[in-house]
């Protein structure tokens, strides 16, 4: 027999995890992270939690499963270093938003011994409630794919009414979305650097766009690094 006994849980200290799809929406003054933390802070005061450690996987779908999502794989160690064994989450959107993948994250999460808490809905995750939770992620599913449906739809009449206003891409289709614009009026640290490591530093194009991918997670609007000519015209651009 097996003279080893398991340390007790920590039942009272929790991990916080959030998470947000689109770079646009991250930032400090961007209400996506900050909202969910609030949520997240309110709900663990009324229950007598404390949260010791919080993770953030920033401009990640939710559809993106457990081996792509690098703050809470964080979150799962952590949890796993400390003996805690609660993950608190906004919504359960902000865990998954599509089907599949929360059933997966789910039994991620029951290997490592860690129960999910939706603040909005906290029994969700728990045993015995399969079939609320895979109806609450088939919601969630739907409402993504309307909003992906939604916004293409607001992204060609976009680029419809700029072609006809002659504000083309390189290529001569209406521009639509990455607008250099964005980066001056959102993010002009990011257009510093980026003249910076052009101007003094003599950086290829291409080698910005890796270094802004890799080190402030900088992407297109399909998740990939940033093409190098949209590097240029973030560096060029000069208000009208």
């Amino acid at each position: 027999m097996n003279s080893k006994t398991e340390p007790p849980k920590n039942n009272n200290k929790v991990v916080a995890y959030l998470r947000t799809s689109s770079s646009t929406n991250v930032g400090d003054n961007k209400d996506s992270g900050k909202r969910q933390l609030v949520a997240i802070k309110r709900w663990c005061k009324s229950n007598n939690k404390k949260i010791v450690a919080e993770f953030y996987d920033k401009n990640v779908s939710g559809s993106k499963n457990f081996i792509d999502r690098v703050e809470l794989n964080k979150a799962i160690t952590f949890c796993k270093e400390n003996n805690i064994h609660m993950l608190v989450v906004e919504h359960s959107d902000r865990f998954a938003r599509d089907l599949i993948v929360q059933e997966l994250l789910v039994c991620e999460m029951k290997k490592s011994n860690v129960d999910v808490i939706a603040v909005d809905n906290p029994t969700l995750f728990a045993e015995g409630n399969q079939m609320f939770r895979q109806l609450y992620g088939v919601i969630n599913q739907h409402n993504k794919d309307l909003l992906v449906g939604r916004l293409r739809t607001a992204r060609e009449r976009k680029r419809i009414d700029n072609k006809r206003a002659r504000q083309l891409t390189l290529s001569g289709d209406g521009k639509c979305e990455g607008a250099p614009q964005f980066y001056v009026e959102e993010h002009p640290n990011i257009v510093k650097l980026c003249k910076k490591l052009r101007n003094q530093d003599k950086w290829t194009l291409n080698r910005i766009s890796l270094h802004l991918l890799n080190t402030k997670s900088i992407t297109n609007t399909n998740g990939h690094q940033l093409d190098p000519k949209q590097v240029s015209r973030i560096i060029n651009y000069k208000r009208r």
